[in-house]
């Protein structure tokens, strides 16, 4: 089983954001989506989490039991039925019959109870459907931090892969400028110490090229695992590194989803804090009930008030709630500052990079320049030693820099898509 990484396909940035992963790389966001060992733990913890959720509300669907007696006496053979419903947060009904076998009549109770409160209030289903969109927010983060993840990683493997390149035509640059001090050694030209130094130097580089081959062979391992590959498998990757560059404003601006989670527990406090506040005085009941026995119905009707003036008083218990929404309150406030502070810190980050790709163009366009004149001089005579290997390592350096340049900012673009409360 192969994959291959087409750096030109994942790293070409479409010029719509609604579709911002190429082919290629939303091709291995879908497999790792789908393989990664680290995500499926989060897709089973959401799971059991909404199980959970549907378990709960089942609170506010009917209760029936059922119930059959059979006695010596033929006329106590019956059937009995149960029912139990919670219609509202302040409404619930209850009902009790018994159908006998014999012609005697049926009989039974119905009940309704009212929690005069809350008569008009829907707080019990209002709170599950606000715990489950935020159930959802949370995993929708959840999985659009893992996206993002994967695509970091995929821009720092396609890295490393270049790294690696930079640092093999680098050696070669070493390597043939010791041999050829080693050459100029033999018949004289030059010192000792100046070939032993291009021996040096080109150790280091060789030392360096083993040192990247390792990390990559590292970094490839701890991406198998991320996306899900087979570790026996072989990871392909082809280097070669090109893209369109995108303008942040195409970027449509939303609330991030810390903002939006924190709002939903704000509503949800508040709905527990008026909750709380309606009995702070104490409870108003209203019970109405028919029974019916023996042909013959009655109805009956109570009206109930409660207050507990002991330890179970709810005046404690409202402080700590209005002090809850105060921090959720202020929750949400440090996480909309928080969501701001960061779309601006990745604008200014966009201005500094695009300004970075330019000078990393014109340094690399110098620096090739420059060795290559270097690389003729020194066959003249006309520089040092120390002036061709100062150009070599600029050469290096200045590869290396726009290469970073290039794939920080084409990662930007999801980045931003993130912070932007948008999904990748």
């Amino acid at each position: 089983m192969k994959i291959q990484l087409f750096a030109l396909l994942l790293l070409l940035a479409a010029n719509s954001i609604a579709s911002a992963l190429p082919p290629a790389l939303q091709q291995i966001v879908d497999q790792a989506l789908e393989n990664s060992p680290e995500f499926a733990v989060e897709k089973l913890q959401h799971e059991l989490s909404m199980l959970q959720l549907s378990i709960n509300r089942r609170e506010l669907l009917p209760g029936l039991s059922l119930s059959a007696r059979t006695g010596t006496n033929r006329s106590s053979e019956y059937i009995q039925y149960s029912y139990s419903q919670s219609l509202s947060d302040s409404l619930s009904l209850q009902g009790s019959f018994q159908d006998y076998f014999t012609g005697t009549d049926s009989q039974g109770t119905l009940k309704l109870t009212s929690d005069l409160n809350t008569l008009f209030s829907d707080q019990l289903r209002k709170t599950y459907d606000l715990e489950r969109e935020k159930r959802i927010l949370s995993y929708k983060k959840t999985t659009e931090s893992f996206k993002l993840e994967v695509i970091r990683s995929t821009y720092e493997l396609v890295r490393q892969q270049n790294i690696l390149t930079v640092r093999k035509e680098s050696l070669e640059h070493w390597k043939n400028t010791f041999e050829y001090y080693q050459a100029r050694f033999k018949i004289g030209a030059i010192s000792k110490i100046t070939m032993l130094n291009a021996e040096i130097n080109f150790l280091e580089q060789e030392n360096l090229f083993n040192q990247q081959t390792k990390s990559l062979s590292n970094t490839i391992e701890s991406y198998k695992i991320l996306i899900g590959f087979p570790l026996e498998s072989t990871l392909e990757i082809n280097s070669e590194i090109s893209g369109e560059h995108f303008d942040w404003t195409d970027i449509p601006l939303q609330k991030s989803f810390d903002v939006q989670i924190r709002e939903h527990e704000l509503e949800l406090i508040r709905i527990e804090n008026r909750k709380k506040h309606l009995h702070r005085y104490g409870d108003f009941t209203f019970t109405s009930e028919y029974n019916r026995s023996s042909g013959e119905g009655a109805y009956s009707g109570t009206l109930g008030y409660t207050v507990d003036l002991g330890r179970n008083h709810p005046g404690l218990s409202d402080q700590a709630t209005d002090l809850q929404l105060s921090i959720a309150r202020r929750s949400l406030e440090r996480a909309g500052l928080e969501s701001h502070r960061q779309r601006l810190a990745y604008i200014a980050e966009y201005d500094y990079l695009k300004r970075n790709l330019d000078l990393s163009e014109k340094k690399l366009k110098s620096a090739t320049e420059s060795y290559e004149y270097a690389q003729l001089a020194i066959q003249k005579g006309m520089i040092s030693s120390l002036d061709l290997q100062d150009a070599q390592q600029k050469l290096t350096n200045a590869q290396q820099d726009r290469l970073n340049a290039n794939i920080n900012f084409l990662l930007l673009k999801y980045e931003m898509i993130y912070a932007f409360g948008g999904e990748i």
